[in-house]
């Protein structure tokens, strides 16, 4: 298992990277999106795929930060939580982004099970 969450983490990744990248191309980003959230499904079903997650909390780049954040929200809401505030107060549209992920899991209608 530990050789197939390292593949599956290190896409995980790479997705959100492309991602990032993409948002001048909406239908592009949107694929990279929903292939991200396909894997996160996998990923999230194990203590060392939560952990591969939650580690990406870490990463250098901002738009991996907040989506490991983001899915983070479900098993450790108070680290993952500081670290969507972290990049809240940022520029552009990951802190915005962020902002908003706040507002919705706080309201009770962030959905992750889609």
């Amino acid at each position: 298992m530990a050789e197939n969450v390292e593949e599956l983490i290190a896409q995980y990744r790479d997705l959100l990277v492309q991602r990032s990248m993409e948002f001048a191309r909406p239908s592009v980003a949107n694929k990279l999106f929903d292939r991200n959230h396909a894997i996160h499904k996998i990923l999230r079903e194990s203590d060392e795929g939560r952990r591969a997650i939650s580690g990406l909390m870490n990463d250098d780049v901002d738009a991996v930060r907040l989506t490991a954040a983001v899915h983070t929200l479900q098993w450790d809401p108070v680290a993952a939580e500081h670290v969507l505030e972290d990049i809240e107060a940022g520029p552009g549209i990951v802190g915005f982004n962020a902002k908003w992920t706040l507002r919705e899991y706080r309201d009770g209608k962030l959905d992750l099970d889609w």
